[in-house]
């Protein structure tokens, strides 16, 4: 497995682990000291790093066929960018009370739409001739 696709698995594994930690958290030692909406943006953080580490995890799989695809590795960046500005600002956001932190969230949820956008465009691109 290439470089990228190495970038991809170890943030795919590491941002899931996170989510299920974030989750356990959240449903567990946190829910009685937090107000239903951070009970809220903490599970959404959950859920989205589970999901997008592992969109993170099959693009890891699909660089093995396709290792030099720019795209492919636009939605690894693009990805993981969310997973830091998206979830980690959320949870920055509720574990801190800060609420500068949550500033970030909007542009991550941008990089994730761009990587699923990423995705659908790898389906449609011809690959190009190496001649």
């Amino acid at each position: 497995m290439g470089s990228w696709g190495v970038a991809a698995m170890l943030t795919g594994g590491i941002a899931g682990c996170a989510g299920v930690v974030l989750d356990a958290l959240s449903a567990h030692a946190l829910q009685s000291r937090l107000t239903s909406h951070d009970m809220n943006s903490l599970t959404t953080a959950a859920r989205y790093l589970m999901l997008h580490g592992l969109l993170l995890i099959v693009i890891a799989g699909r660089l093995r066929q396709a290792a030099s695809s720019r795209v492919l590795k636009a939605v690894v960046l693009l990805a993981a960018t969310g997973i830091v500005l998206f979830c980690g600002g959320l949870t920055a956001k509720v574990l801190t009370g800060m609420a500068v932190y949550g500033a970030a969230a909007p542009y991550g949820g941008t990089a994730f739409m761009a990587a699923w956008l990423g995705c659908a465009l790898h389906a449609v691109a011809r690959p190009r001739s190496h001649s």
